[in-house]
């Protein structure tokens, strides 16, 4: 059911919730958890499909291999990432047999096992017909495309479903249904983003979306894609509750949330909760930048994972990071990986995965952000952060959305072909910071912003271009609700939105394109003879150059 998001973004009003109530806790929703999280340290291992993952539908014809470049030094040899999909788990029973909670409104509900599958294996998908009756058999459709400039079907197929149990806490819960369909992932399909539809013989429709993973790492690009899953978990309230008071029953958020659960798809304002994801691989494929794929679940579980790359890349809205995760970038980046932050908000909150009472590592654990000069903070790696920027409803407050970037160093590589010169402006008409951005502590030297460091900016960090954000953005920066939970900064500006860039001694260079709205422009420069506007030249060159493409 749409849901009209408030005016402050929901982690301000939980943060002044805190705020307002110090004994207030995170702590996890059920007893079966809290036993977990008291007895397994929360440090689980999470690899039940040996990775989670994202992406969408269909895809192009991969470009040719990149040329032979200098090779970033090797961090610890590659893992390999899990062979399979774990077996749905069977044991354990649901809570409150008996009970079925109202339904969301949607009459079919589908979920799989992996959030990433190698061609080759075996992946489940686990399906409710709603409307229906329990342990009668009806036919639905269900259709899979890999997401590319043009969505390619690769799959069409009747499969036979039955109302499945909902149970109570379902957001939590969730579900233990048996195995609806199995499917042998074929071996010709290639590493993308698919999307899986369901339709119910009512006309419902249900999507969810898994990755495909290259059996060879880096063998068709040395470009790895990690679409949000993790985020899009937290944000949805399929079963009753998210990660947040606004969407959730009663306006009490979950402390967990199950990640083998249907998704309601979209935020309360009608972005989809892959913000971003659809449309940036459109337009890579478009432009001939190959891509292979894994999810966040890899990241987690497997050390080296991104080893056999040359950089990472993330896009929109990917703010929930576990501590494994972020220490496996770190590495990557301290052994000459780069990162490519077309995200916003990114890494903003730490996560911890905890085991259910059906005994997979299903769960999402939302930590409390440290304060003070915290050294964990995340602009430490990815050279941004959510805390100096803002968030902005733009449904309500539509006149805040137009800002540009301004140029401040155009003689850098990343302005290559675009014409740039000092002061100019782009990203305001395509709405580029629409939602959320990443800042920095700055002060202005010489007519240009020059970050301080006190929020934990690496040394060498230079912001490229930069916007002063609006009266009316909610930042943490100027949030009494965060008071406690942010470095201790010296600057002498607001809130703001940065494109910014450093390099680590070695070799690793992170570039962060400082929103989650960076896709939008990409949108346009989308397809044979779209025009190519400046901010796309710029993703363009960030991309080629960081992976060798």
């Amino acid at each position: 059911v749409p849901l009209t998001p408030p005016t402050l973004h929901p982690a301000a009003q939980d943060a002044q919730a805190d705020r307002a109530d110090p004994g207030r806790t995170h702590a996890v929703g059920s007893g079966a958890l809290k036993a977990c999280l008291a007895t397994l340290a929360i440090a689980m291992t999470v690899a039940a499909c040996g990775g989670g993952g994202g992406g969408d539908d269909n895809g192009g014809t991969p470009p040719p291999a990149p040329p032979a470049g200098p090779t970033p030094p090797a961090g610890p040899p590659p893992v390999t990432i899990a062979e399979s999909c774990a077996a749905p788990a069977t044991g354990g029973t649901a809570p409150n047999t008996g009970e079925n909670p109202t339904q969301i409104g949607a009459t079919i509900d589908a979920y799989t096992n992996c959030n990433s599958v190698f061609a080759g294996q075996k992946i489940t998908f686990h399906v409710s017909d709603n409307s229906g009756q329990t342990g009668v058999l009806r036919n639905a459709n269900m259709r899979v495309w890999r997401v590319g400039e043009t969505d390619q079907q690769v799959l069409d197929r009747t499969i036979s479903i039955s109302k499945q149990f909902i149970p109570k806490n379902a957001w939590e819960n969730c579900c233990n249904w048996p195995v609806s369909y199995t499917l042998d992932v074929p071996q010709s399909w290639s590493t993308g983003y698919y999307k899986a539809r369901f339709t119910s013989p009512d006309g419902g429709v249900s999507w969810l979306s898994f990755v495909v993973k290259n059996r060879t790492p880096g063998s068709v690009s040395k470009l790895v894609f990690q679409p949000p899953f993790d985020t899009s978990q937290m944000y949805n309230p399929w079963g009753g509750k998210s990660a947040y008071t606004y969407n959730s029953s009663n306006g009490i958020k979950a402390e967990v949330v199950s990640m083998r659960r249907p998704s309601e798809t979209r935020y309360g304002n009608g972005n989809d909760l892959m913000l971003g994801v659809v449309e940036f691989i459109r337009w890579a494929e478009s432009r001939n930048i190959a891509l292979e794929y894994l999810a966040s679940d890899d990241l987690h579980a497997s050390s080296g994972v991104l080893s056999p790359y040359k950089a990472f890349v993330t896009v929109g809205h990917d703010e929930y990071w576990s501590q494994s995760m972020r220490d496996e970038l770190d590495r990557f980046i301290d052994a000459g990986g780069n990162a490519a932050i077309m995200s916003g908000n990114t890494m903003w909150w730490r996560t911890h995965k905890v085991t259910d009472q059906y005994g997979q590592a299903l769960g999402l654990l939302k930590g409390k952000r440290t304060g003070g000069t915290d050294e964990d903070n995340e602009t430490r790696t990815i050279g941004a952060s959510y805390f100096k920027g803002g968030y902005v409803n733009h449904q309500t407050q539509p006149t805040l959305i137009n800002e540009d970037y301004t140029i401040y160093q155009p003689s850098h590589w990343a302005f290559e072909g675009t014409g740039a010169t000092q002061g100019a402006k782009f990203g305001g008409d395509d709405q580029i910071h629409r939602y959320e951005s990443d800042g920095l502590d700055v002060r202005f030297v010489n007519g240009k912003p020059v970050p301080t460091g006190t929020d934990g900016a690496p040394a060498g960090t230079q912001i490229l271009a930069y916007t002063a954000l609006p009266a009316g953005w909610d930042s943490p920066s100027t949030n009494a609700g965060f008071t406690g939970q942010g470095p201790n900064l010296t600057g002498t500006e607001g809130p703001n939105a940065v494109i910014s860039t450093f390099t680590r001694p070695n070799g690793g260079t992170v570039f962060n394109f400082g929103s989650t709205d960076y896709f939008r422009p990409l949108v346009g420069c989308t397809g044979t003879g779209a025009p190519q506007k400046m901010a796309c030249r710029i993703a363009e060159n960030v991309l080629t150059r960081l992976g060798g493409n």
